[in-house]
């Protein structure tokens, strides 16, 4: 999985787009409003605190809105129809669904899906995996791909290894026969001559040649099981 930060397109900049299998874009923005929130954690009087965390929550509605109004999933060819909005602390999102009953449904209607940072980490790891499974089902293609170019190579290979021992046997052949014609028709006249004192030096031997190529024939169904 990859991604890139700060990115701007027409409607603003998210603050990541997370890059998903087959050219997918998934838009992350973490600029959830806190203020308020981290205020009312300091805050003693109860009643001044609940006021502070509807603020808080109502803050986290703007924001969510916005978000949905800049729709960056429509500036994408292949993305999500929804914008992923991370609150940075599970309890300020926790206290804003609590002072704010609708907001998590509203939210979707409006395709904005808020998460806390664990979410998102779950959110990612999914992500991930999807990758993981592209990337193996990539590497087994190129592995089969590789394997019929390999087999192809082969087969050519065989055939022409094929071809030279025929040839092969075929010059031995040749040789063979003109061992033969020398022993039976020029070394009788050769040894006459010798005889007559027309030389002293020994004749050479030529022998045949017994061995022949081994030809390559293609296994049976049978053979190939019992590689």
């Amino acid at each position: 999985m990859d991604f890139n930060e700060q990115v701007t397109v027409e409607e603003g900049r998210p603050d990541m787009l997370v890059n998903l299998p087959n050219k997918g874009i998934i838009a992350v923005d973490s600029k959830a409003p806190m203020n308020a929130y981290l205020e009312s954690q300091e805050i003693q009087d109860e009643d001044a605190r609940k006021r502070k965390l509807d603020e808080h929550a109502r803050s986290m509605r703007n924001h969510m809105k916005a978000l949905s109004q800049k729709a960056y999933w429509s500036q994408f060819q292949r993305s999500p129809e929804f914008v992923v909005m991370v609150v940075p602390y599970d309890s300020g999102l926790t206290a804003a669904f609590e002072r704010d009953g609708k907001l998590l449904e509203e939210a979707l209607e409006n395709k904005v899906l808020i998460v806390s940072p664990v979410s998102l980490l779950a959110l990612l790891k999914v992500i991930a995996y999807g990758w993981l499974q592209l990337q193996l089902a990539e590497n087994a293609q190129k592995i089969a791909e590789q394997g019929k170019e390999l087999y192809n190579r082969f087969v050519t290979f065989g055939g022409h290894l094929g071809d030279m021992g025929k040839k092969l046997n075929q010059t031995v052949q040749s040789y063979n026969k003109s061992v033969g014609s020398l022993e039976s028709r020029i070394i009788p006249s050769i040894q006459r001559l010798k005889e007559m004192g027309t030389g002293t030096g020994e004749l050479p031997e030529v022998a045949p040649i017994d061995s022949q190529a081994r030809e390559i024939s293609p296994m049976t169904d049978e053979e190939e099981k019992e590689e």
